[in-house]
C-alpha cells in the first residue's frame, strides 16, 4: 500500500502560489518511559549506580512542527513543516509556497517586502 501511494503522489503535480505566513504551532506528542521505583533507589535521589534521578527514566517525545499559510485568493492551508524551516519562518512572512496534496516542498520568502 505504501509503495502504491508513493507512486500516486510522484505522479501528481505540484502546486505553487503565492502565499502569507499567517500561523504557527507546534505539537509535543509521545509518552514517558518506565519510571523508577522506590527498589532501585537508594533513597538519597540517587539509582543503585550513584546517578542522579528526577522519577522518569526514558523520555519518547516527537515535535511536530506546523505553518498555516493563506494564499492570495483567500484559502489557507496548515502543512507539518521541518524543524529548520519553521524556525526561520516568521508570521506575515509572503513569499511562494509548493506543496503537493498536504505535503510541504518548500516556501522561498520574498526578501523585497512585496504583500500578496
Amino acid at each position: 500500500v505504501v509503495k502504491r501511494e508513493r507512486k500516486f503522489m510522484e505522479k501528481l503535480p505540484y502546486t505553487i502560489t503565492k502565499a502569507r505566513v499567517i500561523a504557527k504551532r507546534s505539537n509535543l506528542s509521545g509518552s514517558i518511559g518506565d519510571s523508577f521505583s522506590s527498589a532501585y533507589s537508594n533513597g538519597y535521589g540517587e539509582d543503585c549506580y550513584g546517578s542522579q534521578i528526577f522519577g522518569v527514566s526514558h523520555n519518547n517525545y516527537i515535535t511536530d512542527y506546523y505553518v498555516t499559510f493563506e494564499m492570495n485568493d483567500g484559502g489557507r492551508i496548515e502543512l507539518k513543516v521541518p524543524e529548520a524551516e519553521f524556525g526561520i519562518l516568521l508570521e506575515g512572512d509572503n513569499g511562494v509556497l509548493k506543496y503537493k496534496l498536504n505535503k510541504f516542498d518548500s516556501f522561498d520568502r520574498d526578501r523585497t517586502g512585496e504583500k500578496y
